[in-house]
C-alpha cells in the first residue's frame, strides 16, 4: 500500500497535474492553428508543370503518350491547331501547358486538387486553364 500523502504533497501534485494539462492543451492549440499563421507554401516541388512538360515533351516518346495519352507530333499539331483557333496563353501558364493539364485530366480522370499537385498550381488556375477547351464557341460541336 502506498504511503499517505501529507496534504502539501497532494497540492503539490494536483498543481502538477494541472500544470501538464495546460502545457498539452498548449501544445493542442498551437498545432490546430499553426497553418493559420505560419504559412508553408503548398505547391512546392522541384519541378513544375512546365518544366515537367518539358521532361515529357524531350524524353522517351511512350512516356508522352502514357502520361498525356497523345503521341508528340500529335500534341504539337493540337497546339497549331488550337492558335489557328485563336487559343493564346494566359499570363500564368502557357497554351501548350493548358493543353497538357486538359489532356492529363481527362487521361487519368484525376480531381483537380491532384492534377493541380502535379502542375504545381491551384485547382482555381487548373480550372480556368483547361475552361477554354470546353466555353470557346469553335470547340463546341452539336451533332
Amino acid at each position: 500500500m502506498p504511503p499517505k500523502l501529507t496534504p502539501k504533497k497532494q497540492k503539490e501534485m494536483a498543481a502538477a497535474i494541472v500544470v501538464t494539462v495546460l502545457c498539452y492543451i498548449n501544445y493542442g492549440i498551437a498545432v490546430y492553428t499553426s497553418p493559420y499563421y505560419a504559412k508553408v507554401q503548398y505547391h512546392n516541388s522541384a519541378l513544375s508543370g512546365h518544366a515537367w512538360l518539358q521532361e515529357l515533351l524531350l524524353g522517351h516518346p511512350d512516356r508522352i503518350h502514357m502520361e498525356l495519352g497523345v503521341r508528340h507530333h500529335v500534341f504539337w499539331a493540337l497546339c497549331l491547331e488550337l492558335r489557328l483557333f485563336g487559343a493564346e496563353d494566359t499570363p500564368h501558364i502557357t497554351l501548350e501547358e493548358s493543353l497538357a493539364i486538359f489532356l492529363y485530366l481527362i487521361r487519368t480522370g484525376l480531381s483537380v486538387h491532384h492534377v493541380g499537385e502535379r502542375f504545381q498550381h491551384t485547382g482555381t488556375t487548373i480550372s480556368i486553364s483547361f475552361s477554354p477547351f470546353f466555353l470557346h464557341p469553335h470547340f463546341i460541336t452539336v451533332g
